[in-house]
């Protein structure tokens, strides 16, 4: 029976040396039943193949496999499905010729969940078609905290290095994400990958940028660009043609049914092979849904009249207080049918699935006494003339309650959130302490009769001894 096994391998020779373990790569092993066997490097290609002798268990973690002059340590054990996983599983291109292995680098394989693992396969099946021969994109939909970014960082780099045809699938990848993360993607490229594998080019708007991107397009070193939606829309003429694989993160802003700017320059790039992060793809509107799906899989649900007649307004009726049981039963018809339809191309896990991997949660409550300030300032809040109309009728038409109740949780976590005091206490030279900029008008300023502290004992003693003893 035919194995597969993701490896690191080098010459024997190199193993007598000092410092042979920078002399290991990345591989891939497969044994057959008559004894021979293949070894792949990490762009699929084949480095030697012939006869082989194995030693270890690969349970034990201690397998290691020779063949000729190679000496290749397994990192693990792949399934059939890791192996063939082009037309069907079948290990035939689409003209009939084999298959190349793709698998993920050991390197990042090792950090992966078994969740991660299935969410990788799941965004290879989409992009690569193998899931619809005419689709190549897919949602994925996870909450936040399941390593979306990780998954997306280890798909990229799989395509830019291999693909089942023997060369990478990908020559270069586009990520698009609000400005607030464009460097947090770089940071966790590197975090994964360091710098001697992939460099990220986080582009920013600058005069410099056109040029940036005329280097990026024709040179090698550089094979994945991270650009916020702002950013692609201004440089998107410039961008056309150039990448092989699209991940919009936070891709809920694709929501417009009728297309906007950020759409209409995406779709301007060219590039088939399209990736949603998102986690959140259904919020209260199905037309928003419809969407995001029909960006990263055109034509899969129709036109939009279409979708809305079929699913949308049956779906969205039976949901309301006043729906007939026949609505009722037409509407989860029709949602069962959606969700079949696109469940192919939709990934939505949440984070029950942490549950399994983190220690059982241990529920610390710790009583702590408010300091005298903090007692006199909370009454000083529940006396004013807001908070006892609020109390007596209601408010007498104004509805402050919001700001007083957050007046109230200010001192309780610490006086000067209120009195908006930043600096040491009983610094009477700094003059009147002026009230924050989020101070609510309905309020006194209760700076005039205290004074901010600027230290912590005035948040209550007792639970800073507790934590300190």
């Amino acid at each position: 029976m035919e194995k597969v096994y993701a490896v690191l391998y080098t010459k024997k020779e190199l193993l007598l040396k000092k410092k042979a373990g920078k002399k290991f790569a990345d591989g891939l092993v497969t044994t057959f039943e008559d004894g021979t066997s293949m070894l792949y490097d990490k762009d699929s290609k084949v480095v030697t193949k012939g006869r082989y002798k194995r030693f270890g268990s690969a349970v034990d973690g201690d397998m290691v496999i020779e063949i000729g002059n190679w000496h290749a340590e397994v990192d693990k054990e792949l399934t059939t499905d890791d192996f063939n996983q082009w037309n069907g599983g079948r290990g035939k291109l689409r003209e009939g010729k084999p298959v190349a292995p793709v698998v993920v680098d050991p390197f990042l394989a090792r950090h992966l969940r078994p969740h991660q693992e299935e969410g990788v396969r799941f965004m290879y099946e989409c992009v690569m078609g193998l899931r619809a021969a005419d689709k190549t994109g897919c949602i994925l939909a996870d909450e936040m905290g399941l390593g979306k970014t990780l998954q997306v960082i280890t798909l990229s780099w799989s395509l830019l290095r291999q693909g089942p045809e023997g060369r990478p699938a990908a020559g270069k990848v586009l990520v698009v994400t609000p400005a607030t993360l464009v460097d947090n993607w770089g940071r966790e490229v590197k975090k994964w990958l360091g710098s001697e594998r992939l460099q990220a080019l986080c582009l920013q708007n600058s005069p410099t940028a056109k040029q940036t991107i005329l280097e990026f397009k024709h040179g090698h070193h550089q094979r994945m660009m991270i650009v916020s939606y702002e950013t692609l829309r201004k440089y998107a003429k410039e961008l056309q043609g150039a990448f092989d694989l699209l991940v919009c993160d936070e891709g809920h802003r694709l929501k417009s049914v009728g297309g906007n700017k950020t759409i209409d320059a995406l779709l301007s790039l060219g590039c088939n092979r399209r990736i949603l992060l998102t986690g959140t793809p259904v919020q209260n509107d199905l037309q928003e849904f419809y969407a995001l799906l029909s960006f990263v899989v055109p034509d899969l649900l129709g036109t939009p009249q279409v979708f809305n007649r079929v699913y949308g307004l049956p779906i969205t009726r039976s949901q309301e207080g006043t729906a007939t049981p026949q609505e009722k039963e037409l509407g989860a018809s029709r949602a069962s049918e959606l969700q079949a339809k696109i469940s192919a191309f939709v990934l939505r896990r949440t984070q029950a699935l942490l549950a399994k991997h983190l220690p059982p949660l241990a529920s610390l409550t710790l009583f702590c006494r408010p300091s005298e300030q903090q007692v006199k300032l909370y009454m000083a809040v529940l006396r004013s003339k807001a908070a006892t109309s609020l109390l007596m009728d209601g408010g007498g038409g104004d509805d402050n309650t919001l700001a007083i109740i957050t007046a109230l949780r200010k001192v309780a976590n610490h006086p000067d959130l209120l009195l908006g005091g930043g600096g040491d206490a009983g610094d009477p030279g700094d003059g009147p302490v002026k009230a924050p900029a989020n101070y609510s008008s309905c309020l006194p300023d209760f700076s005039r009769q205290f004074s901010p502290t600027g230290t912590y004992e005035s948040a209550g003693l007792s639970v800073w001894g507790y934590v300190r003893g």
